[in-house]
């Protein structure tokens, strides 16, 4: 494989080139949300590439927002479960787990095609339930280095 072929790669195996990534991901625990506030739980200004978002809530009224490179995508659990999107989708949010009982509601961001940023990548969650909540979220994450930014500048020129 040519060099230039495997550069395109690097995205979806970022593990295979430790000294191109540095890691970014995170466990937010037990975070308490007041009725209709949002509250911003990752926020990382630079390149990188988002692999996985996993947010456990105990509201279906919690949405997740995600911010990168000026655009936006808003998805609540709610509205997800209500369009029966609770399965694995390969590049959209799913609900794993919709427990009216225990009150346990959990959404997944897994893309087979990580999504990549050059300036920022900012996930708020939004609470747009009558009362508090509270929310787990896990993020898998990885930061891109000045040495692979650099690279992919010559494989342009």
């Amino acid at each position: 494989m040519a060099a230039n072929e495997s550069v395109g790669l690097i995205p979806f195996y970022p593990f295979l080139y430790e000294e191109l990534f540095e890691p970014l991901s995170e466990v937010v625990e037990d975070r308490y949300i007041a009725s209709k506030e949002k509250i911003p739980f990752f926020e990382f200004e630079g390149a990188g590439i988002l692999n996985f978002l996993l947010v456990q809530a105990d509201t279906p009224d919690l949405s997740i927002i995600i911010s990168a490179d000026g655009k936006e995508t808003t998805n609540s659990i709610k509205a997800l479960y209500n369009l029966g999107l609770t399965f694995p989708l390969r590049n959209f949010f799913f609900v794993s787990r919709y427990d009216t009982a225990n009150d346990i509601y959990v959404v997944v961001y897994d893309p087979l095609s990580p999504l990549s940023f050059s300036r920022y990548c900012h996930i708020t969650a939004y609470n747009e339930s009558a009362a508090a909540a509270k929310f787990t979220a896990v993020i898998s994450a990885v930061k891109i280095s000045e040495k692979l930014i650099a690279i992919a500048q010559q494989e342009v020129l």
